[in-house]
């Protein structure tokens, strides 16, 4: 995938996949409490659950794409929240991957985030020791 120069980390796909995932989460919880219902058959449960089945591991694939592609762009704020919504989405142990992979992308950010301090750091430092070699 190319990267576009003048593309920001709050562009019109970028914020419309979210709003998207949240969307299908919305579904997939409906489906799930239809499928619980004491009131649906053995064939209702039987389909919701085959469906949940195979929506669940594309959803979460969608949500570590994006998540992915914030931290590589170094929208970091934004990779972060995408990391921790996985972590709040996918709970219990059948999950536990998913949340796995989630908090090594969390500690990713958090890596990123420390190499800009020091090269802040490291930058602001620069002119002055110019100016003592002056």
């Amino acid at each position: 995938m190319a990267i576009d120069p003048e593309a920001t980390c709050q562009t019109p796909v970028e914020v419309g996949v979210p709003q998207s995932l949240a969307r299908t989460f919305d579904i997939a919880a409906n489906l799930q409490s239809q499928g619980t219902s004491s009131r649906a058959g053995a064939g209702t449960r039987y389909i919701v659950r085959n469906i949940l089945r195979d929506m669940i591991p594309l959803v979460a694939e969608a949500q570590f794409s994006m998540a992915d592609l914030y931290l590589t762009e170094r929208c970091l704020d934004e990779a972060d929240g995408a990391y921790r919504s996985i972590l709040a989405n996918f709970p219990g142990a059948i999950y536990s991957s998913y949340r796995q992979r989630a908090q090594v992308g969390i500690d990713d950010v958090r890596g990123q985030r420390g190499s800009n301090n020091t090269v802040t750091e490291q930058s602001k430092a620069s002119p002055k020791s110019e100016n003592l070699q002056k």
